[in-house]
Protein backbone atom coordinates (compact mmCIF):
# COMPACT_ATOMS: atom_id res chain seq x y z
CA UNK A 1 0.00 0.00 0.00
CA UNK A 2 2.76 2.46 0.82
CA UNK A 3 4.39 2.03 -2.60
CA UNK A 4 1.18 2.56 -4.59
CA UNK A 5 0.79 5.91 -6.28
CA UNK A 6 -2.25 7.90 -5.36
CA UNK A 7 -4.44 8.69 -8.31
CA UNK A 8 -6.68 11.73 -8.48
CA UNK A 9 -10.33 10.86 -8.11
CA UNK A 10 -12.60 11.66 -11.05
CA UNK A 11 -14.99 13.59 -8.78
CA UNK A 12 -12.26 15.67 -7.12
CA UNK A 13 -13.46 19.20 -6.40
CA UNK A 14 -10.17 20.97 -6.96
CA UNK A 15 -11.82 23.42 -9.38
CA UNK A 16 -15.55 23.83 -9.94
CA UNK A 17 -18.16 26.23 -11.27
CA UNK A 18 -20.96 27.44 -9.02
CA UNK A 19 -23.54 29.96 -10.23
CA UNK A 20 -21.46 30.44 -13.39
CA UNK A 21 -18.38 31.51 -11.43
CA UNK A 22 -15.07 29.64 -11.27
CA UNK A 23 -13.90 28.47 -7.83
CA UNK A 24 -10.89 26.69 -6.38
CA UNK A 25 -11.42 24.51 -3.32
CA UNK A 26 -9.33 25.69 -0.38
CA UNK A 27 -10.77 23.73 2.55
CA UNK A 28 -13.60 21.30 3.29
CA UNK A 29 -15.03 20.66 6.74
CA UNK A 30 -17.52 17.80 6.29
CA UNK A 31 -18.59 17.73 9.94
CA UNK A 32 -19.61 21.41 9.75
CA UNK A 33 -20.90 21.04 6.16
CA UNK A 34 -18.75 23.95 4.96
CA UNK A 35 -16.58 24.38 1.89
CA UNK A 36 -14.22 27.32 1.64
CA UNK A 37 -13.19 28.31 -1.88
CA UNK A 38 -11.49 31.06 -3.83
CA UNK A 39 -13.89 32.79 -6.23
CA UNK A 40 -11.85 33.85 -9.28
CA UNK A 41 -14.54 36.19 -10.64
CA UNK A 42 -14.88 38.14 -7.38
CA UNK A 43 -11.20 37.65 -6.40
CA UNK A 44 -12.07 36.76 -2.83
CA UNK A 45 -12.47 33.85 -0.43
CA UNK A 46 -16.03 32.57 -0.04
CA UNK A 47 -17.78 29.92 2.04
CA UNK A 48 -20.70 27.71 1.04
CA UNK A 49 -22.75 24.92 2.51
CA UNK A 50 -21.05 21.76 1.22
CA UNK A 51 -24.30 19.87 0.62
CA UNK A 52 -25.83 22.79 -1.36
CA UNK A 53 -22.63 23.32 -3.33
CA UNK A 54 -22.44 19.63 -4.32
CA UNK A 55 -26.03 19.77 -5.62
CA UNK A 56 -25.46 22.85 -7.79
CA UNK A 57 -21.81 22.76 -8.82
CA UNK A 58 -20.49 21.93 -12.27
CA UNK A 59 -17.21 20.17 -12.93
CA UNK A 60 -14.41 22.32 -14.35
CA UNK A 61 -12.55 20.91 -17.39
CA UNK A 62 -9.18 21.87 -18.81
CA UNK A 63 -8.83 22.34 -22.56
CA UNK A 64 -7.28 18.85 -22.82
CA UNK A 65 -10.15 17.24 -20.92
CA UNK A 66 -12.78 19.10 -22.96
CA UNK A 67 -11.06 18.15 -26.22
CA UNK A 68 -11.03 14.51 -25.14
CA UNK A 69 -14.76 14.63 -24.33
CA UNK A 70 -15.45 16.16 -27.77
CA UNK A 71 -13.16 13.82 -29.77
CA UNK A 72 -10.98 16.69 -30.95
CA UNK A 73 -7.35 17.72 -30.51
CA UNK A 74 -6.68 20.49 -28.00
CA UNK A 75 -5.17 22.65 -30.75
CA UNK A 76 -8.52 22.67 -32.61
CA UNK A 77 -10.29 23.93 -29.50
CA UNK A 78 -7.62 26.62 -28.99
CA UNK A 79 -7.91 27.59 -32.66
CA UNK A 80 -11.69 28.05 -32.36
CA UNK A 81 -11.14 30.20 -29.25
CA UNK A 82 -8.55 32.37 -31.06
CA UNK A 83 -10.84 32.87 -34.06
CA UNK A 84 -13.75 33.81 -31.78
CA UNK A 85 -16.00 30.88 -32.70
CA UNK A 86 -16.02 29.78 -29.06
CA UNK A 87 -16.20 32.13 -26.09
CA UNK A 88 -12.95 32.37 -24.17
CA UNK A 89 -12.97 30.08 -21.11
CA UNK A 90 -12.29 31.40 -17.62
CA UNK A 91 -8.65 31.67 -16.62
CA UNK A 92 -7.20 30.65 -13.29
CA UNK A 93 -4.33 32.60 -11.78
CA UNK A 94 -1.89 32.25 -8.92
CA UNK A 95 -3.30 33.26 -5.57
CA UNK A 96 -0.33 35.42 -4.62
CA UNK A 97 0.09 39.15 -5.27
CA UNK A 98 1.43 38.58 -8.83
CA UNK A 99 -1.74 36.81 -10.09
CA UNK A 100 0.03 35.15 -13.01
CA UNK A 101 -2.33 33.30 -15.41
CA UNK A 102 -2.23 29.52 -15.05
CA UNK A 103 -4.79 27.71 -17.22
CA UNK A 104 -8.17 27.89 -18.91
CA UNK A 105 -11.09 26.00 -17.40
CA UNK A 106 -14.46 25.28 -18.99
CA UNK A 107 -17.76 24.47 -17.29
CA UNK A 108 -20.08 21.65 -18.36
CA UNK A 109 -22.29 24.26 -20.06
CA UNK A 110 -19.28 25.60 -21.98
CA UNK A 111 -18.42 22.09 -23.20
CA UNK A 112 -22.02 21.60 -24.36
CA UNK A 113 -21.86 24.93 -26.27
CA UNK A 114 -18.64 23.82 -27.98
CA UNK A 115 -20.41 20.58 -28.96
CA UNK A 116 -23.22 22.65 -30.49
CA UNK A 117 -20.66 24.62 -32.50
CA UNK A 118 -18.87 21.48 -33.67
CA UNK A 119 -22.18 20.00 -34.87
CA UNK A 120 -22.54 22.94 -37.29
CA UNK A 121 -19.14 22.38 -38.93
CA UNK A 122 -19.04 20.46 -42.20
CA UNK A 123 -16.15 18.06 -42.82
CA UNK A 124 -14.81 17.66 -46.35
CA UNK A 125 -15.95 19.19 -49.61
CA UNK A 126 -19.23 21.10 -49.55
CA UNK A 127 -22.25 19.07 -50.51
CA UNK A 128 -24.32 20.12 -53.52
CA UNK A 129 -27.49 20.02 -51.43
CA UNK A 130 -25.91 22.22 -48.71
CA UNK A 131 -26.39 19.74 -45.88
CA UNK A 132 -23.85 19.49 -43.07
CA UNK A 133 -21.88 16.30 -42.43
CA UNK A 134 -20.10 16.46 -39.08
CA UNK A 135 -17.71 13.70 -38.11
CA UNK A 136 -17.00 12.16 -34.70
CA UNK A 137 -19.06 14.75 -32.80
CA UNK A 138 -20.72 13.08 -29.81
CA UNK A 139 -24.48 13.43 -29.45
CA UNK A 140 -25.85 15.43 -26.54
CA UNK A 141 -26.72 12.21 -24.73
CA UNK A 142 -23.27 10.69 -25.29
CA UNK A 143 -21.58 13.86 -24.04
CA UNK A 144 -23.80 14.04 -20.95
CA UNK A 145 -23.02 10.38 -20.25
CA UNK A 146 -19.27 11.10 -20.51
CA UNK A 147 -19.58 14.12 -18.23
CA UNK A 148 -21.64 12.27 -15.61
CA UNK A 149 -19.52 9.08 -15.91
CA UNK A 150 -22.57 7.06 -16.93
CA UNK A 151 -22.44 3.86 -18.96
CA UNK A 152 -23.37 4.04 -22.65
CA UNK A 153 -24.68 0.82 -24.11
CA UNK A 154 -24.28 0.20 -27.86
CA UNK A 155 -26.11 -2.39 -29.92
CA UNK A 156 -24.87 -3.68 -33.27
CA UNK A 157 -27.37 -3.59 -36.14
CA UNK A 158 -27.57 -6.20 -38.90
CA UNK A 159 -25.50 -3.81 -41.07
CA UNK A 160 -22.65 -3.94 -38.55
CA UNK A 161 -23.20 -0.36 -37.35
CA UNK A 162 -23.20 0.37 -33.62
CA UNK A 163 -26.00 2.55 -32.30
CA UNK A 164 -26.38 3.84 -28.72
CA UNK A 165 -29.18 2.32 -26.65
CA UNK A 166 -30.18 4.48 -23.69
CA UNK A 167 -31.25 3.04 -20.39
CA UNK A 168 -32.84 4.77 -17.43
CA UNK A 169 -30.24 5.13 -14.64
CA UNK A 170 -31.08 2.97 -11.64
CA UNK A 171 -30.81 4.58 -8.22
Amino acid sequence: MANEKRSRKSKDLRYFFLNGELHKKLHVNKSSDVITAWNYDQAKRVGYSLSDAKKNLQQAYTINEAASLLNRHRNRILEYIEKGFITKPKMTYTLDSKKKPVKYLMSEDDVMLVREFLSTLHRGRPRKDGLITSKNVPTKQELRAKIKNEVVLYQQTSDGEFIPVWKQPEW
